[in-house]
């Protein structure tokens, strides 16, 4: 299935309350507007269904009829849940537009802009209000063990509506059926992701504890709330919430679980102690969600002059040291079983961009999650939108949480990721196992204030939906943090092409050389570049074979070509990127126990080539990463230079280049697993 997800032209949600909107007809609308300070009332008559959007029949209070479309709704929910017939809603300041098969229709793009009417009010006209009338004379507790019942059925969206009503039904007699309704609503919304709302009814059905069942019933209150908490990342809150429940029955199993799980949370949080192969050893497609906190108390956002805002460091950190782990805010894989038979496809008018794949799943299901716990949005809503115009804060209106579903997705495309399906061994992933998919994509909020360097002091790694941020090089107090947003490219301008979407030029040392080198000795460099490529690709190296003396004279003709197209003054200290494949090549080409001085200076070369400067003296070995530029052959050039020096019956020095291998791979990819499969017959 082909399902395609279309963005309009982008216009501000409704925040105006519904008692103070003044009522408009379906013969009032005007074409191609919005009907600011009016709403509409409107009731379902057909029956529903989704294509782009969910769509149904209505009708107004005078028997006017047309069509309504809602967009950017939970995909997951069935069309007939959201719009049944008879459902009465009222739609805020109206948007009416001309469709592409010529007729017309109420159109919502923000469904903030859509307030459902669940039983009788002072806004539903009488005509509507008649035949709701029957569902007030339902007693509450009917409507309780229909919400059980649906509850059981695993109907929850069914259940929160029995115990919505129920609670509406309550007097100041029901105070003992109005705490059970709130629990069981609890557990309800912490099943449809409702964490804000599950917190708030959990606290409020706490019991005076002069209640002869205070105890027993106050332990799931304090429980369930202490499960809200926790899945909104509020450890804190949460190991309070369930102490509270082991004060009321201190046997209680659950609760002490799950404190001592809040604990590991916040070991996690506050001092980033993580077991990163144990992590990366359980995650797999069916667990890829992990259950971790995020780390970030080494950095701040902080206003980053022409770069905007910026991730500066709060204290010194070390080249290898983890700067921060986010677990992602919401992530999107291609291959999920919900997704993977169906093509998602968005267009999107306001940017003239279309894209396939995840992107359509990862804004609605955002604007969804922004929608059920709308007090943590903010985080989201704080980060960089483009030129997009107002921001909307997240707001409460009519018991709705308001996003602006325009801001939501232009904020997604200054900052989605790519990111890997999982963690995999499998070693036609190259080195590096973090291999990044386009099909896969999600929204980590702190690193996303990261700009970028091709030479950047940091890269990233996955570990299932978390990112790992490590130090590429010493990083001073207060200085900012970069990392390249793709791997360095030896042509910036292809690079520079690709970043045009985040309107900002790099200045990193890498680009300024290349700008200033001459265009014919450009262009000749880039000529070579595509002849070495394609060399390395042609001739094939065998582990098991020795490479044949032709092939390295050729290489080596190819490389002193290559070589000499950087002018020595302005990459004196900065990476030359393009002879990073075939160095690897002659580095390869060159390991052997009898050619172990010749390893030693191609794998050297290479690192010096990469940026590092590397003095060996007196079997010490002193490398600067000042200037480094981390590469996956970076890794390869440490192993090779590992072995040669090995050959060469200088242990300390070889295992100095192994561990700055080592920490390599780790920086890269998080953690080691996988370098012992890929190397490990050569440290033999």
């Amino acid at each position: 299935m082909v399902r395609t997800c279309f963005i309009g032209f982008a216009y501000p949600p409704s925040t105006t309350p519904l008692a103070e909107l003044r009522p408009i007809e379906i013969s009032d609308l005007r074409l191609e507007t919005h009907h600011r300070g009016k709403v509409l009332i409107l009731r379902a008559i057909g029956h529903a269904h989704r294509i782009q959007s969910v769509q149904n029949a209505f009708e107004d209070p005078t028997g006017n009829v047309d069509r309504l479309a809602l967009y950017n709704e939970d995909p997951t929910i069935p069309a007939e849940e959201l719009l049944p017939q008879g459902v009465v809603v009222a739609v805020k300041e109206p948007y009416y537009k001309a469709t592409a098969d010529g007729g017309y229709t109420i159109r919502i793009d923000h469904p903030s802009d859509m307030t459902v009417f669940h039983d009788v009010g002072p806004f539903v006209p009488l005509p509507f209000a008649l035949p709701m009338l029957k569902l007030i004379k339902t007693p509450a507790t009917n409507l309780k063990a229909d919400g059980n019942n649906a509850y059981l059925r695993k109907e929850y969206r069914a259940s929160l509506d029995c115990y919505n009503r129920a609670l509406k039904v309550c007097t100041d007699d029901d105070a003992d059926l109005k705490s059970d309704l709130l629990r069981n609503r609890a557990v309800v919304n912490l099943h449809l992701k409702r964490f804000e709302a599950a917190l708030d009814d959990a606290l409020e059905a706490v019991l005076p504890m002069s209640h002869p069942k205070a105890e027993q019933y106050n332990c799931k209150a304090y429980y369930r709330a202490g499960r809200a908490a926790y899945e909104l990342r509020d450890f804190e809150d949460a190991r309070a919430h369930f102490m509270k429940a082991m004060q009321m029955q201190a046997k209680d199993e659950q609760a002490l679980a799950e404190c001592k799980r809040t604990s590991l949370r916040l070991g996690e949080q506050k001092h980033g102690q993580y077991d990163f192969a144990s992590i990366s050893a359980s995650a797999s497609r069916k667990q890829i969600r992990l259950d971790h906190a995020s780390f970030s108390e080494k950095v701040v956002v902080r206003d980053a002059g022409n770069r905007g805002r910026g991730l500066f460091s709060v204290r010194k950190i070390k080249a290898g040291d983890l700067v921060l782990c986010e677990k992602a805010f919401h992530v999107v894989y291609g291959w999920e079983e919900d997704n993977a038979d169906e093509l998602n496809i968005m267009l999107n008018v306001n940017t003239n961009r279309a894209s396939a794949g995840s992107h359509a799943l990862l804004f609605l299901n955002t604007v969804k999650n922004l929608r059920q716990n709308p007090q943590h949005a903010g985080s989201f809503l704080e980060l960089y939108a483009g030129d997009y115009s107002p921001k909307c804060a997240a707001t409460i209106i009519d018991d709705t949480a308001v996003i602006d579903t325009f801001q939501t997705e232009a904020i997604i495309e200054y900052n989605v990721f790519a990111c890997p399906d999982v963690r995999t061994s499998d070693n036609s992933n190259s080195h590096q196992l973090s291999v990044e998919n386009p099909d896969s994509a999600g929204i980590w909020v702190t690193p996303s204030y990261i700009n970028h360097a091709c030479d950047g002091n940091a890269r990233r790694a996955f570990i299932g939906d978390l990112m790992l941020i490590h130090a590429t090089k010493d990083i001073a107090k207060d200085e900012e943090i970069l990392m390249p947003y793709r791997v360095a490219d030896s042509d910036p301008s292809k690079t520079m092409d690709e970043f045009k979407h985040w309107r900002f030029k790099c200045e990193c040392e890498i680009c300024v050389a290349e700008n200033k080198t001459a265009p014919d000795q450009r262009k000749k460099r880039l000529r070579l570049i595509k002849e070495a490529d394609t060399f390395v690709t042609t001739h094939k190296q065998d582990s098991h074979i020795a490479t044949s003396a032709d092939w390295i004279k050729k290489g080596e003709a190819l490389y002193a070509k290559l070589q000499a197209t950087y002018n020595s003054d302005l990459f004196k200290t900065v990476p030359r990127l393009g002879l990073e494949h075939l160095e690897s090549w002659l580095c390869r080409a060159y390991e052997s126990p009898a050619t172990p001085r010749k390893a030693t200076e191609a794998a050297l070369k290479h690192l010096e080539n990469s940026g590092f400067k590397i003095v060996v003296k007196n079997k010490q070995v002193k490398i600067d990463r000042r200037t480094g530029c981390v590469m996956p052959t970076v890794i390869d050039a440490g192993v090779y230079a590992a072995h040669a020096y090995k050959f060469l019956d200088q242990e300390a020095v070889s295992k100095h280049f192994m561990d700055f291998a080592k920490e390599t791979y780790r920086t890269m990819n998080g953690e080691l697993r996988g370098f012992e499969d890929r190397y490990g017959k050569m440290e033999e």
